[in-house]
């Protein structure tokens, strides 16, 4: 920053007829900047024309003033305060005549008594060249102010009256196909704006959260990762700002919330470190808007090790995709989670993107969920695996290695780890040349018959084919492969048996509340817009509750197979056409028995198009997909 100060001084102290612009993206702390730090220095910097007055810095936001009169009310408000009299006799180009008739439109005509029309003492007044003026927001003018018109109001500052005028914009947003043509006419010097983000987080948090000491000492001890992970994936200090408010919330009611006596206790460093790595890279996504409370982009769909590192010892070459190629959630895990294991935790998501307030102790219900902690301790065989898990093991004799080892297999045949386990309890079987010298077929079905004895208390996980993911150069790939053929298919079960529950609760929607069955399918944030929910709809009970609905609720019902499925249907629909085909089997039976003309026969016939226009779509989708 020190460049930007050195040509802020040397303009204030040089005789000039310009301005000079400071530009940077949004959100990077240029308006931050200049109250915290310029306008210290130009208040101690004596004026150019009489060294015994210091400068007067103001700052007007042009976002929002449609007229060249509107500025100049701000920018006489703003000297308002300065005044050492209740008289001030304003330049030409300041408008006094323009300035009076503003502040009489917005209440303000008893400002206007003290714009004396009688001349005063000069020692009175405030000479506009002890003035350094700065206009924010210039890229965002309302339409109704053109460049022009603007820049032809600065001109007569700097010129007419020796008026110091700095502009902090963001040059890149500022579209006018005359810009730089009219920027050399005013504007004598751009700077870019480069942050110091170590010092502009030293500002922002003692600015924000002067009130709350112990915060900005937790802040501030994890300056160095705050900033490594925000980083990743901003440089916004509004952004900044914003996740940082946010966790204060999380981070107070967390500590407030928690009893001494709690075992969470014990892993609070690895507990804040989850959840200001979640709430930073979370917080990004939405500031940003990649995500919503809605649109999660299957974020929650992710709880799983990244395994790549150590799981086949870096020897496996992972598939490359293109940026265009990867999905917002591979994106998001590559950058923040490479080398890390990634946890979704649904409360501080939801208070985040807008959702719901924070709730402290469904926060500390995951985080037990997460660590296995039932009755306040952590489940003996998830004890015995974190101490086998990195870099925990590296503190282990061999003998202690070995024996920890042994423990954590009588467990697996007792079926006490979950299916996202099974091919690390096979790695960290086998890993370090087999000590045990175990027989990896063995193992495997060793592993294999604890997963199916396990079945019946294990909860579904999405994404698990993502999570076992097995490299084509991975060793023991063909054990490995094994193991998550069959955890998949106890994974697929459970999920079965959730998603017949779940379709079973929409099917009762569309019987008990028609309208607010079709609203919830065709919402496009709503995720049953995109699940198979007619695959397993009874054809008879649809066909029932649709012949015997009113007319506009029969339309409304065309309405939805309309949407749901356009142009390019969604893959993940596929599974609905055998109930379209039946459906539409029975309204072509049923038309047969209507009169030819009449409203009736009108919407049957309109649906019978739409459902066979649908099939159409979904065959010529699956037909691409057989094809790809």
């Amino acid at each position: 920053m020190k460049q930007l100060n050195d040509i802020v001084d040397y303009y204030l102290k040089n005789n000039s007829n310009y301005a000079i612009m400071i530009t940077g993206e949004w959100g990077i702390g240029k308006t931050f900047y200049f109250k915290k730090t310029l306008t210290k220095q130009i208040a101690s910097t004596p004026t150019f024309k009489n060294a015994s007055k210091n400068y007067k810095p103001i700052i007007i936001s042009l976002f929002g003033l449609s007229t060249i009169e509107e500025i100049q009310t701000e920018i006489f408000l703003s000297i308002f305060p300065m005044l050492k009299n209740k008289t001030v006799k304003l330049g030409a180009s300041i408008g006094k005549s323009l300035v009076k008739g503003m502040l009489k439109l917005k209440g303000l005509d008893e400002y206007g008594q003290i714009l004396s029309e009688t001349e005063t003492s000069k020692n009175d007044w405030i000479n506009f060249n002890e003035i350094v003026l700065c206009f924010d927001d210039f890229e965002r003018l309302s339409k109704n102010l053109s460049i022009e018109e603007l820049v032809g109001f600065i001109n007569s500052l700097v010129e007419n009256e020796s008026i110091k005028v700095i502009i902090l914009a963001n040059e890149n947003k500022i579209s006018k196909e005359n810009y730089h043509a009219l920027k050399e006419k005013v504007i004598g010097n751009s700077i870019e704006f480069i942050q110091d983000m170590n010092s502009a987080y030293d500002g922002l948090i003692n600015d924000k959260f002067s009130d709350f000491p112990t915060y900005i000492k937790f802040l501030k001890t994890h300056k160095s990762f705050i900033l490594d992970i925000f980083s990743r994936g901003s440089v916004n200090l509004r952004i900044l700002g914003f996740i940082l408010d946010y966790f204060h919330t999380i981070f107070s009611s967390y500590v407030t919330g928690l009893s001494k006596n709690d075992i969470l206790k014990k892993y609070e460093t690895e507990v804040f470190s989850k959840l200001l790595k979640f709430s930073i890279s979370i917080g990004c996504l939405y500031k940003l808007g990649t995500i919503s409370f809605k649109r999660r982009e299957n974020l929650e769909e992710f709880d799983f090790f990244n395994l790549e590192d150590f799981l086949y010892d870096g020897k496996g070459t992972a598939k490359t995709q293109t940026e265009e190629e990867k999905s917002v959630r591979e994106i998001f895990l590559e950058k923040y989670y490479k080398d890390d294991i990634y946890n979704f935790f649904p409360s501080v998501y939801d208070f985040i993107t807008g959702g719901s307030i924070f709730n402290p102790q469904d926060l500390i219900l995951e985080l037990k969920s997460h660590f296995h902690i039932q009755e306040n301790n952590i489940l003996p065989a998830y004890d015995i695996f974190n101490k086998l898990n990195y870099p925990a093991v590296f503190s282990l004799k061999d003998g202690e290695y070995n024996m920890l080892t042994r423990q954590m297999l009588v467990y697996s045949d007792q079926g006490m780890y979950e299916p996202q386990s099974c091919l690390t309890i096979f790695y960290f079987a086998s890993r370090f040349d087999n000590p045990l010298n175990l027989n990896l077929e063995k193992l495997e079905k060793r592993i294999i018959k604890g997963l199916h004895k396990g079945a019946a208390n294990f909860n579904y996980a999405p994404s698990l084919d993502l999570h076992l993911n097995v490299e084509d150069s991975s060793s023991n790939k063909m054990h490995l492969e094994n193991i998550k053929k069959i955890a998949l298919e106890i994974n697929e079960s459970l999920i079965q048996e959730i998603n017949n529950e779940k379709y079973r609760e929409i099917e009762n929607l569309y019987k008990t509340d028609t309208e607010q069955f079709i609203l919830k399918l065709i919402d496009k944030e709503d995720h049953y817009r995109h699940e198979p929910v007619f695959e397993n709809f009874s054809v008879r009970n649809f066909y029932s509750i649709f012949i015997n609905s009113s007319g506009e609720i029969k339309m409304k019902i065309v309405g939805l197979f309309r949407q749901r499925y356009p142009e390019y249907v969604y893959t993940g629909l596929l599974p609905e056409l055998k109930f379209i085909e039946a459906l539409t089997q029975k309204i072509e039976r049923k038309i047969k028995t209507l009169p030819s003309k009449g409203i009736t026969s009108f919407i049957y016939r309109d649906f019978l198009k739409t459902l066979k226009q649908s099939i159409m779509r979904l065959k010529r989708q699956n037909d691409n997909n057989q094809e790809f």
